[in-house]
């Protein structure tokens, strides 16, 4: 068994690293995957799973910059 980021879960050579694996929904798509009915992890309304926490004031920010493992936040 092998642990990492949803966006590591191809191989550097474009291969799989794994049969099975949780992954932002969007991947589905865009990798040509299929989803095993029944399943999945799902939520009605807003994750809010990005905070900005700032001492500036928001007009004020020039650059912002995000986690490079998110794939969907993003």
């Amino acid at each position: 068994m092998q642990f990492c980021l949803p966006s590591e879960l191809r191989a550097p050579d474009g291969g799989r690293l794994a049969d099975i694996g949780i992954l932002p929904s969007i991947e589905l798509e865009r990798r040509n995957l299929a989803m095993i009915p029944g399943t999945g992890i799902v939520l009605r309304g807003a994750v809010r799973s990005i905070l900005l926490v700032t001492k500036v004031p928001p007009g004020k920010i020039r650059t912002l910059a995000a986690d490079s493992s998110s794939r969907t936040s993003v």
